[in-house]
């Protein structure tokens, strides 16, 4: 069951991945990541975090400072519960992923990015395993996506600020609006298949 707060709401299964949708509410929403986060960490008793505000007045995706009106108050309370369902994880000898899912428009050169702040939120190992098991577990739910890394959408380095210790990686997903919209099925399935791999 998720744990509501004002600006965020949380799911807590003490594993060691967690999921997110930070702009998951409009206006400026990223249409289905929320559903996309949420499926995947249902079907797979995973953490999950969904903003419960609109990016227009608080973006979960920038730093605390960051010129909007609920900013600071939305950004701590995101943190807390990054750090919390982190603290709370059963397996502490593990690395920790947790998957940022966001949503880009069609005119871009590639399907999907997977950013990673160049390397500085995600050891290149953890990166690597996951790219390489997503890219065949689309191929196995029949997409062959161009995907792209730390390209346009590398990350905003606000996500530092949530790579707790050297335990903690992050990759950020972008996905495009064909994607979100008329393969979410296919999506959530070959996130669930690669995430059982990590």
């Amino acid at each position: 069951m998720f744990i509501e707060r004002k600006f965020v709401r949380f799911l807590n299964n003490k594993s060691n991945i967690l999921l997110d949708a930070p702009h998951a509410q409009p206006p400026g929403r990223e249409f289905y990541t929320d559903e996309i986060a949420e499926k995947v960490a249902r079907e797979n008793e995973l953490n999950c975090i969904i903003s419960k505000v609109s990016r227009k007045k608080a973006d979960l995706n920038r730093s605390v400072d960051y010129n909007l009106p609920y900013q600071q108050e939305a950004r701590t309370e995101y943190i807390e519960a990054v750090k919390k369902l982190y603290e709370s994880r059963k397996h502490k000898d593990r690395p920790y992923l947790h998957l940022t899912i966001h949503g880009m428009k069609d005119d871009y050169e590639a399907d999907i990015e997977i950013g990673t702040v160049f390397d500085r939120i995600c050891s290149p190992q953890i990166r690597r395993q996951f790219m390489e098991a997503f890219r065949e577990n689309l191929l196995s739910v029949g997409l062959n996506p161009v995907i792209k890394v730390n390209n346009m959408f590398y990350g905003d380095p606000s996500l530092t600020e949530l790579k707790i210790d050297n335990n903690y990686n992050i990759i950020q997903i972008e996905f495009s609006k064909t994607l979100r919209q008329n393969f979410r099925k296919e999506i959530v399935n070959a996130l669930s298949e690669t995430l059982k791999l990590i």
